[in-house]
């Protein structure tokens, strides 16, 4: 009996003290995927278990908004103590689906959270943007390409956040006296042809914070690259899709600080009561194989 009581009260101390952190991640690229990868590994480094009964679970909704919404209902009748949003929309699915069950709610690699409605006054949110000034990215490419005029751009009108960086960047390429050709891609079907309608048109491609784009970066840079048009990214950890270099935030400390603030509500800090958090200082790769095959220069620094 005495020890049929200390299993029972051992299963109870474990069914109590275990957590359940459900993660929607928008799509699968190599940005999102080192963002999650910093949560997960910043959350085991703080002693959520899964061999100890705490469950970490990630579902990708591959670009399509429905299923952000389906995950997250999905989510909802899983009781969790924490619910985690990597990427604009998947955010957005949850912050609505959770909106009156008082579930905290943390956002990973949104640009602009408070354009995309996830504030305080929506229920317990916070979370870590992903945002890097557009100003000193613009500077980099002219590095690259000094006679820089025609700057394309590629993004989903369904994003706020790409929505929002495009209305910036115009601002910041006017006042560099270069003209911003923009070429919507609402599906990723659209990415071939819309690749291919802006590539005559520009002298480079910039991809920033796009999901939908970044998702077929490969894509992009061959079309791109075949006709000599360098393709350049704010995302560091997708220089290995082939883009001429990367000017942008460590996804995986952004991970890294998500999982951090999730250990603190976890710990019992209320969500809305901790402030969001933005990124560190930008860091630069560039690709000297792709940079040599579009004749450009690689500067000495290319690691920093």
């Amino acid at each position: 009996m005495k020890q049929l009581m200390l299993a029972l009260c051992t299963f109870f101390s474990i069914s109590v003290s275990a957590k359940t952190i459900l993660i929607s991640k928008v799509v699968d690229h190599p940005a999102l995927d080192r963002t999650v990868q910093g949560i997960q590994d910043t959350l085991k480094e703080g002693g959520i278990d899964e061999t100890k009964g705490d469950v970490i679970r990630v579902e990708s909704a591959q670009g399509n908004p429905a299923i952000s919404s389906q995950i997250a209902q999905k989510f909802a009748g899983q009781d969790p103590d924490l619910v985690i949003g990597v990427g604009t929309l998947a955010a957005q699915a949850l912050t609505r689906t959770f909106k009156e069950k008082n579930t905290p709610i943390l956002y990973a690699s949104v640009s602009f959270p408070k354009q995309a409605g996830l504030t305080k006054d929506k229920g317990p949110i916070t979370g870590v943007s992903n945002f890097a000034p557009l100003k000193p990215q613009i500077t980099r490419i002219k590095s690259y390409i000094p006679r820089l005029k025609r700057l394309g751009i590629l993004y989903n009108p369904g994003e706020v956040n790409s929505v929002e960086i495009v209305s910036r960047l115009e601002g910041v390429c006017e006042a560099g006296g270069i003209q911003l050709i923009k070429q919507a891609v609402p599906r990723p079907q659209d990415l071939a042809q819309g690749t291919q309608r802006l590539v005559p048109q520009v002298d480079a491609i910039f991809i920033s914070n796009d999901n939908l784009a970044l998702s077929g970066l490969g894509l992009i840079v061959k079309l791109s690259h075949k006709k000599k048009v360098p393709v350049f990214v704010s995302d560091v950890d997708a220089i290995s899709k082939g883009p001429a270099a990367a000017i942008g935030p460590n996804q995986y400390a952004v991970g890294q600080q998500t999982g951090a603030m999730a250990l603190k509500i976890l710990k019992g800090a209320k969500a809305e009561d901790l402030p969001p958090e933005t990124p560190g200082d930008l860091q630069h790769f560039a690709n000297a194989q792709a940079l040599e095959a579009l004749d450009l220069p690689c500067p000495v620094e290319s690691g920093s």
